[in-house]
């Protein structure tokens, strides 16, 4: 199982076609419906920043059997190298990984996670779950935070209608980023405590 995402990112040929298409589409609304969930429930908590939907994979969780994950990891590793980034001369390893020049903080590793996994589902998808829910791990950028709403027995998913269980409140540098980071200061003290 891997968490969900509102972007096809970082941008790859031919990638949001593969997680937009038919095949795809069908898993994602079988996903919602083992929940109870309508196929466009969440669709209405997506900014509106021109993406799809929340259709994509992101890398900030990946669970499973370890045979599958061990499976899973050999891939991430082997293609989330940017070959064009690498300076030739400069062995691609995980310990020093090279870096590059890019729009935001200013560099960005040759290494993307990102890319991996999403090359990686493309080639076996029939490893990986998406969350399409977001109730194991809710990706939040792209999305509303009226997805969420606090109360007395913690953060609760109003899609699911149930329990949230983590989020990834990532991307520091992206569109939205500091509309969460307010938002989750104004949570109740034991919600932001993780209690």
């Amino acid at each position: 199982v891997a968490s969900a995402d509102v972007p096809q990112s970082p941008p790859l040929p031919h990638a949001k076609e593969k997680f937009t298409s038919a095949a795809m589409q069908a898993r994602r609304k079988d996903v919602l419906g083992a929940f109870g969930i309508a196929y466009h429930a969440i669709d209405g908590y997506e900014e509106p920043q021109g993406y799809h939907q929340y259709a994509f994979i992101n890398s900030g969780f990946v669970m499973g059997p370890a045979k599958l994950l061990s499976m899973v990891m050999e891939c991430v590793l082997a293609e989330g190298w940017d070959r064009h980034c690498l300076d030739p001369s400069v062995p691609a390893t995980l310990e020093e990984p090279p870096y590059r020049p890019v729009r935001g903080k200013g560099s960005e590793q040759c290494f993307d996670d990102q890319r991996a996994l999403t090359i990686c589902a493309g080639k076996h998808p029939e490893v990986f779950t998406i969350d399409y829910t977001g109730g194991l791990m809710l990706t939040t950028s792209g999305m509303k935070d009226t997805l969420l709403a606090a109360g007395p027995d913690g953060l609760r998913n109003v899609v699911l209608r149930g329990a949230q269980c983590f989020l990834h409140l990532n991307c520091q540098d992206c569109p939205g980023y500091a509309h969460w980071a307010a938002w989750r200061q104004r949570l109740p003290p034991f919600v932001r405590a993780g209690r």
